[in-house]
């Protein structure tokens, strides 16, 4: 069972490969394709700036309940535009930038997470996504699963 400990472990581990990545990618290389027809590196860390705040959204959305009204199968939330709109609406921000905003979200969201009872991140949880789990494992999910995939993609730039 994924842990407090845990989850921001994960969070710690992922500012660190960023901060990493970001003081080794060479600045000529931000605007090198990282994906075939898709998003260059920076549009890669802007995708990673906009969803960093992941673990407080999870967290949120637990204490909340599930979202009333919806059903398997409904497509009215477009996931791939969205995030054209977040990785679009920071376009113009430096790459440094984009960090200051990744480091943000995370020292905020590791104090949510702290402040988290043992009982909410141990709840059973379905993310609007599909994948279910604990609060805590789908948070610690997001970070070495999807997050750790662009990163990974990153990675191999640097590489």
């Amino acid at each position: 069972m994924t842990t407090k400990e845990d989850v921001i472990a994960a969070l710690e581990a992922f500012q660190a490969t960023v901060e990493e990545l970001v003081a080794t990618l060479p600045k000529s290389e931000w605007d090198k394709g990282i994906y075939e027809n898709g998003w260059n590196a920076k549009q890669v860390l802007s995708h990673l700036s906009s969803t960093a705040g992941v673990a407080g959204f999870i967290l949120t959305l637990a204490r909340t309940g599930p979202v009333v009204g919806r059903r398997e199968g409904d497509s009215e939330f477009d996931n791939d535009a969205f995030n054209a709109q977040q990785v679009a609406a920071r376009e113009k921000k430096a790459v440094k930038a984009l960090l200051t905003e990744i480091t943000d979200t995370l020292y905020r969201d590791r104090q949510v997470v702290k402040a988290a009872p043992d009982q909410l991140l141990a709840a059973p949880f379905e993310a609007p996504w599909g994948e279910r789990g604990t609060v805590a494992d789908i948070i610690a999910g997001s970070f070495t699963e999807h997050l750790g995939g662009h990163v990974n993609d990153l990675k191999a730039v640097v590489a």
